[in-house]
């Protein structure tokens, strides 16, 4: 049986190809977006906060916590709508060197321990599972009309 330690190596990997996935889709529009960990960090501390102070099920929450960083989303790229390549690319970063300033100074979440006693609501098969959706669709987006048109 695989230790602990290495289930968690194998679920922070599966997680990090999920944010890579949504990298992909900015790459092949040709930006360059180095924002996706500011966002990837709302959605966490979101799903965090719902599931462990306000008992939300997981599954809620985990709808709740990409709709909170979609909208976040939407509204930097509203503010960025007319930057490209490096500027869109500094300004992405500066986002989310700023959600980093902004979480470490936040007791509530906290700060700079960090936030403690989230519930384990996930498992390497849900990541998994997931991770396989995501590519399918991906995957199918690449080859429609829609991802002809981001080449």
């Amino acid at each position: 049986m695989i230790s602990g330690y290495w289930v968690e190596i194998i679920n922070h990997v599966g997680i990090n190809a999920i944010i890579a996935l949504g990298l992909w889709v900015a790459i092949a529009t040709g930006q360059l977006s180095v924002g996706h960990a500011a966002f990837a960090g709302i959605g966490g501390y979101v799903s965090a906060i719902l599931t462990r102070d306000l008992h939300v099920p997981f599954l809620l929450a985990l709808v709740c916590a990409g709709v909170v960083a979609c909208i976040v989303g939407v509204i930097v790229s509203l503010l960025s709508l007319r930057l490209q390549h490096m500027f869109l690319a500094v300004a992405t970063l500066g986002f989310g060197e700023a959600m980093v300033v902004l979480l470490l100074n936040i007791d509530y979440v906290g700060g700079i321990v960090g936030f403690q006693k989230i519930p384990l609501e996930s498992n390497t098969l849900v990541i998994y599972a997931i991770l396989a959706v995501l590519v399918f669709l991906f995957w199918r987006l690449e080859n429609s009309r829609l991802g002809q048109a981001f080449r």
